[in-house]
């Protein structure tokens, strides 16, 4: 039986041209109607939010650009007590946090234990743990409704800090569709 579904992983990066094949007398007819689409780029599907943070963004690399367009955020003077905030107009269900801090080209440029990520829940403050060593946090849950989700840096850092990678997935008030 023939999958009737697409199993696809973004855009190609390379499209054939023409219709001629190196095999004699074969003519070939592709074409990906997805190439130079930049359909594995650009905007993730998180829940809308408004981000602002107390440190300094450097050049077009700021916090709510980077959480909207999947673009890295580029913060110059991290401090203890420096922070970002994610708040949701309402409050969401969240099965899954991630952050990525310190990717190539500026794997120095990390957050590490001394940031910690806090949640509103209600009327709550809650930790969901610490960034690790090499830079990322993740957080799993079989559901959590949060309005808003703190990045709390809690001792001095000497050095810049890149997040390239923010993902939150969601479940659907119904339950039954899941998106990140």
């Amino acid at each position: 039986m023939i999958n009737p579904y697409k199993i696809n992983s973004g855009s190609s990066q390379f499209q054939h041209v023409g219709k001629v094949s190196s095999l004699n007398g074969k003519v070939q007819k592709i074409h990906d109607s997805n190439f130079n689409k930049g359909l594995s780029q650009g905007k993730r599907s998180n829940p809308p939010a408004v981000v602002k943070t107390s440190m300094k963004a450097t050049g077009r690399h700021d916090a709510q650009r980077g959480y909207n367009l999947n673009f890295a955020m580029w913060f110059t003077d991290p401090d203890k007590g420096s922070y970002i905030s994610i708040a949701f107009g309402k409050p969401i269900n969240v099965t899954g946090i991630m952050f990525l801090t310190g990717v190539p080209p500026a794997p120095e440029d990390k957050l590490g234990p001394e940031t910690i990520v806090i949640a509103t829940v209600g009327e709550r403050k809650i930790s969901l743990g610490h960034f690790s060593p090499d830079g990322d946090f993740l957080f799993r849950s079989r559901g959590t409704n949060i309005s808003e989700l703190l990045i709390s840096i809690t001792s001095n850092i000497r050095h810049w800090v890149v997040i390239d990678h923010i993902i939150i997935d969601t479940i659907s008030e119904s339950n039954s569709t899941f998106t990140n």
